[in-house]
């Protein structure tokens, strides 16, 4: 998971806090406090994931009605 978020430590950082939750080294807000900020960290890889995916598709649709304007244009050339 780390690989794909940039090497973002957070995720792991939350796993690390539950176990010491569970063994009674932190307080509950310690805890919370590492879901918050691994939240925070997954909401913003989601969003540039979603935003890159978007940016593609528009590229791509754009590129697409390019091709075919062109293509009529052509057609009503070879007419």
């Amino acid at each position: 998971m780390e690989e794909q978020i940039n090497k973002d430590s957070r995720p792991r950082a939350v796993i690390e806090a539950a176990r010491k939750f569970a063994t009674g080294e932190i307080t509950a807000a310690a805890r919370d406090a590492a879901r918050v900020a691994a939240k925070d960290a997954s909401w913003a890889a989601a969003m540039a994931a979603s935003r890159a995916a978007a940016m593609a598709a528009a590229r791509d649709a754009s590129r697409a009605a390019a091709w075919a304007a062109q293509a009529v244009i052509i057609r009503r050339y070879l007419s």
